[in-house]
């Protein structure tokens, strides 16, 4: 199933390079995915952990550059918290 969300993601249009053992900003290693959108100079990085299929961290840059970090993720009934501002 993971392998086969990865064989989606790379198929899917403007996808340019998929590429293992990538780090995120916090060290993880994660298959990455890029694509790419040259009419809108647009280009993005998904790092997803090949093991569970989670999200690690997402990149784009041209226009907006910006980062998001995946820290946590899954099933639960308890009120999120936000993290710690170190973090932010």
């Amino acid at each position: 199933m993971r392998a086969a969300a990865l064989r989606l993601l790379a198929g899917l249009p403007g996808a340019q390079e998929v590429e293992q053992n990538v780090p995120d900003l916090l060290g993880r290693k994660g298959t990455a995915v890029k694509f790419s959108f040259p009419a809108s100079w647009l280009a993005i990085k998904l790092v997803i952990d090949p093991a569970s299929g989670k999200f690690l961290s997402s990149e784009r840059t041209g226009g907006k550059n910006g980062t998001t970090v995946g820290l946590e993720s899954g099933w639960t009934d308890a009120k999120p918290t936000a993290p710690a501002a170190a973090l932010r």
